[in-house]
């Protein structure tokens, strides 16, 4: 009877590492994001990708902010961008030829700056990889 328990208890703690082993083997994908305001301006009300990041002041830089993806058009960061300047909604300025250059990637860590490009009367938001 005493060698069954011991079995099971060591089958149990075999078991037990087994299964932490494994699970600490599996790795979140994430890319961590870092965005400086070089717009000139002070930007409220500001997501990127869908994150809400709030208010950047000019020439501000955030911590790092995480996504399960991040998308690419030919080296140029290719997420939706949305902010107020002055109570003002602006939005992202995407110009793509034909979206055959465009990428996702699921891990990775990268600064962006976030200008703005002015076309006659209208104002846009744009991310650049530093």
């Amino acid at each position: 009877m005493k060698n069954i328990r011991l079995l099971i208890s060591i089958f149990l703690m075999l078991f037990i590492s087994i299964i932490s082993t494994a699970c600490s083997k599996t790795k979140t994908h994430m890319v961590k994001v870092k965005f400086t305001n070089l717009t000139g301006h002070e930007l409220t009300n500001l997501k990127v990708g869908g994150k809400c990041i709030g208010k950047l002041a000019t020439n501000e830089t955030t911590d790092y902010v995480l996504f399960k993806e991040f998308s690419f058009d030919s080296g140029w960061p290719f997420e939706s961008i949305h902010a107020k300047i002055d109570d003002v909604e602006i939005c992202d300025y995407k110009f793509s030829e034909c979206g055959t250059e465009r990428s996702t990637v699921e891990e990775g860590t990268f600064e962006m700056e976030l200008l703005t490009i002015e076309n006659s009367d209208e104002r846009f938001l744009r991310l650049r990889l530093k």
